[in-house]
């Protein structure tokens, strides 16, 4: 819309006996006025999805901390836990559709497939995982995190 009105307007502006503008200027600078509110809005949007991603990476970041003294995780595990549990948070989603949610919940899973197994140490090699689904909803993960706490607490 905007850029229709624009071009009408630079076609009237260019005539050498210009017909009068019928209000497309109002249209104009309603249009721009709305898309400068949209970008607004949108970098509001961007600011806040960057603050709940520095509070997901520093409340991961303390939950690794917990795991390890609470569990008295020597280096290699605590390292194994960091490796398949990123603290660092990608707030950006692939063209796939996987964000980091997929990616820890395909990783956590991975993890309680290998190093942390019932049976002990197992090879990552023999484990068969297909692609991460996108999630609905944040279950999956809590799931694999009580897991990963219970089989921690076994050991």
């Amino acid at each position: 819309q905007f850029r229709g009105v624009e071009k009408r307007l630079l076609l009237r502006f260019k005539d050498r006996n210009p017909q009068p503008i019928n209000e497309l200027d109002t249209l104009l600078q309603l249009s721009l006025d709305r898309i400068l509110a949209l970008s607004t809005q949108g970098e509001e949007v961007a600011q806040q999805l960057s603050s709940a991603a520095t509070a997901l990476s520093a409340s991961t970041r303390l939950l690794h901390l917990v795991l390890k003294l609470r569990f008295g995780l020597d280096d290699a595990l605590g390292q194994i836990l960091e490796d398949h549990w990123p603290a660092a948070v990608i707030d950006s989603v692939a063209q796939d559709g996987q964000g980091w949610e997929e990616m820890v919940e395909s990783s956590l899973g991975l993890l309680l497939k290998t190093a942390l197994s019932k049976d002990g140490k197992r090879d990552a090699t023999n484990v068969v995982q297909g692609p991460p689904q996108r999630l609905k909803d944040l279950n999956k993960i809590r799931r694999h995190i009580e897991n990963i706490i219970k089989r921690l607490t076994e050991r």
